[in-house]
């Protein structure tokens, strides 16, 4: 048990002091997403609220309707916003154990001598 909690204080080291250049791109998303919603709650000038932290959420994971066959003037328009955030977000849970066992892998899975003790850690620290 000692082992396993120094990995994920490893693993969380590294994420916060070596990989943080990779959530740059998450906190842009961020941004934008902050950013159109304002825009379109500035168009309609209807609510008297301000959106709060989870209407953003709301909004970033809102998608699009359910396909319908388009006719000869419709657009089918894909929700880039949604789709990068999902891509870089599965990009980002794949790349992090390939990289650890790139690096360190051999080492760690030679002292833990369980391999599902090293796959439980990095599932840990990922949803941390």
């Amino acid at each position: 048990m000692n082992n396993f909690l120094k990995l994920i204080k490893k693993d969380l080291l590294v994420l916060i002091f070596v990989q943080w250049k990779k959530f740059i791109p998450l906190i842009l998303i961020g941004i934008v997403t902050v950013m159109a919603l304002t825009s379109q709650l500035k168009d309609t000038s209807k609510l008297t609220l301000s959106p709060s932290f989870i209407d953003y959420i709301l909004y970033l994971y809102k998608g699009i309707e359910p396909f319908q066959v388009l006719s000869g003037n419709d657009i089918f328009k894909i929700p880039f916003i949604w789709l990068f955030f999902h891509l870089y977000v599965f990009y980002l849970i794949a790349d992090y154990p390939v990289q650890d066992i790139k690096y360190l892998g051999k080492e760690i899975f030679i002292r833990m001598k369980k391999r599902w003790i090293w796959w439980f850690d990095k599932t840990v620290v990922l949803i941390l």
